[in-house]
């Protein structure tokens, strides 16, 4: 029984003095290690603070990338139509804001920490307080004499006190750069977010709605060798149109209005890409190569029509080589009985519009190339620009209406020549009339509400023919009819820079009281595409 309470007394003296030596200050020793721990422990939160923050920055690269795609090519927004446009511009800047947002933070995470120089001279009776051998600031401001007998005089406590300052310090730096650091991760979660919301934005209204052909494709200059004969300037007087109020109507009318018993030649966009169009003209026995003819190509259509709806100019790299044709071709078919007609398209448009702007950059760069300005091109100084200026909106040719765009939006031919004349003669070409998304030159999948019908009853008409979206029917790259050949488009996307084809016409024959519509391509090959009562 004794050795029992013996054993027992011995446990309450062993525990009674477990808690005496725990309730005592740690020695000067361990008090030291304990308090670096402390401020190695900072220290690492410190490094991994700035780690997060330099992936963070890594981070940002990418989602930026989205930023400067859309400010390097501003034509995007351009081909966004009207009533989505502002929508995702308030997105672009939201984004713009975040990421400026969120640089400010990393900025303020990855800053130099300065902290106030911790060392003062301990009061006389003060023997613990620091005597400033840790800090480097606190070193500066000493000699190396003061310092060496700093060191000589400081105790345990005194460093054991000046570390815990340190660790203290480190500690309001951490908290304040993983406020930071939390704030930045939840910016670039949003920024992800936004940026998934702004790419399939933009990238389904371009599908579905948008005008995906202003977007410069920036593919390089064209290096192949090019074997057709170069064009040269025609010797003939120049076509004689000018800007303003000096256009000659009468001449120059508006809208082409005629009648023909021989067969009609649609030819869609052609964008300077001079060797296909000119094969595709020869396939179709409309030119031969001639060297003595002007230009180098002779017109052997005899008393055909051949109507271009426009862009001849841009994406290509001889936009002026097809000028050049074109022009001395309008000049040869009146002699032969036949006729060239070439339509306004909105790339003629919108250069005449904005000389200078990034919408025309590769037709100003060949521009530059003959030591032409681009200036006086869009004045009309040259034949080049009283060519383009005296370019009809649109054509009708035996009840088959021939424009860039199509959409004509209700109105009559009448209506659309006074319109046209009017903001010609005002020169103002940078009017919505010819300019605007919903205009004649830009409007794109316009009859997907059942306007065609409309539009061929105010004209009228009997068939709407359009290029300017390659893309607008489901077969890119071949002449296609749609709502019971009451549409037709011819744009097959013969520029590189789409390279859907190598070019197509629309050849439109009458016979028996019937118009048949047959496409042919650069090889030759033809299939019938519509047939039915003559307009």
């Amino acid at each position: 029984m004794r050795d029992v309470r013996t054993a027992g007394q011995r446990l309450r003296r062993k525990e009674r003095k477990r808690l005496e030596v725990e309730g005592q200050p740690l020695p000067r020793r361990r008090a030291y290690r304990a308090a670096q721990a402390v401020l190695d422990q900072g220290i690492h939160l410190w490094k991994m603070a700035d780690n997060k923050t330099r992936l963070a920055l890594m981070l940002l690269g990418p989602l930026n990338a989205l930023l400067l795609a859309l400010l390097a090519n501003m034509e995007i927004f351009d081909a966004i139509p009207q009533r989505e446009r502002f929508a995702i511009i308030v997105g672009v800047v939201v984004y713009t804001g975040s990421a400026m947002a969120m640089f400010m933070l990393a900025i303020v995470t990855l800053r130099p920490e300065e902290t106030k120089a911790l060392f003062t001279e301990p009061r006389a009776d003060d023997h613990d307080a620091p005597l400033g051998v840790r800090h480097y600031e606190d070193i500066l401001r000493q000699d190396i004499e003061e310092y060496t007998r700093a060191w000589q005089r400081v105790t345990r406590a005194q460093l054991v006190a000046e570390v815990a300052e340190q660790a203290h310090a480190v500690a309001e730096a951490n908290r304040r750069k993983f406020r930071a650091l939390y704030y930045l991760f939840q910016g670039l979660l949003g920024m992800f977010a936004l940026a998934v919301v702004l790419m399939v934005s933009i990238g389904g209204t371009l599908v579905l709605e948008g005008d995906s052909e202003k977007i410069e494709l920036k593919r390089g200059k064209f290096h192949g060798k090019i074997t057709i004969p170069a064009i040269i300037h025609p010797s003939s007087t120049p076509i004689p149109a000018a800007s303003g109020t000096g256009r000659d109507w009468a001449r120059f009318p508006p809208v082409v209005d005629v009648s023909t018993k021989e067969e009609v030649v649609g030819l869609g966009d052609v964008h300077g890409t001079y060797d296909r169009v000119v094969h595709l003209l020869e396939t179709g026995g409309l030119i031969r190569a001639d060297r003595h003819a002007p230009g180098g190509f002779a017109w052997t259509g005899g008393k055909r029509t051949l109507v271009s709806v426009g862009d001849l100019i841009d994406k290509g790299p001889q936009s002026l080589e097809v000028l050049d044709l074109m022009m001395s071709l309008q000049r040869q078919a009146p002699a032969a009985g036949g006729a060239v007609i070439v339509t306004l398209g909105n790339h003629e448009a919108e250069f005449l519009a904005h000389p200078g702007k990034k919408k025309a950059i590769e037709f100003e760069r060949e521009l530059d190339a003959r030591g032409i300005d681009y200036r006086d091109v869009a004045a009309g100084k040259n034949e080049y620009g009283q060519f383009m200026l005296g370019m009809p909106l649109a054509a009708r040719v035996n009840g088959w209406f021939f424009a860039h765009g199509g959409s004509t939006s209700g109105q009559s031919l009448k209506q659309l020549a006074q319109h046209f004349r009017e903001v010609v003669d005002s020169g103002r070409w940078k009017n919505p009339f010819l300019v605007g998304d919903d205009s004649l030159l830009e409007a794109r999948k316009w009859w997907k509400d059942g306007s065609d019908a409309r539009d061929l009853s105010a004209l009228p008409a009997g068939h709407i023919v359009f290029g300017h979206d390659p893309g607008a029917f489901r077969d890119k790259g071949t002449i296609q009819a749609r709502n019971d050949g009451r549409l037709f488009l011819i744009d097959v996307g013969m520029t590189r820079a789409f390279d859907y084809s190598k070019g197509a016409l629309l050849l439109i024959d009458r016979k028996d009281g019937q118009d048949i519509a047959t496409s042919m391509d650069s090889s030759g090959a033809r299939h019938e595409v519509w047939r039915g009562k003559a307009s």
